[in-house]
């Protein structure tokens, strides 16, 4: 979502404010913990690894289940893949 699409959501009018870049970011903060979206910008390379872990995780235990993907077999055995790759990493 773009920051003036953020500005909308909160109610703000983006060329009112779009001088204000403290506001700006903070707006965007506030969106992305109020969404539960997280922010990978401020992550280190390992925080970044670990977060990619974990999502490859959540997904890879789901199964396959053709409710959720498409080609669930397939996707099922490549998610197992790239999360045993990922494991070798530290």
């Amino acid at each position: 979502m773009t920051i003036r699409e953020i500005c909308e959501y909160y109610g703000q009018q983006y060329d009112n404010v779009k001088h204000m870049d403290n506001y700006l970011y903070s707006l965007r903060e506030r969106y992305y913990t109020d969404m539960g979206i997280v922010n990978v910008g401020h992550m280190t390379p390992k925080e970044k690894l670990n977060h990619v872990r974990d999502l490859l995780k959540e997904l890879k235990n789901i199964g396959a289940d053709y409710g959720v993907f498409q080609s669930a077999q397939i996707t099922h055995k490549n998610l197992k893949k790239a999360y045993k790759l990922l494991e070798g990493l530290s």
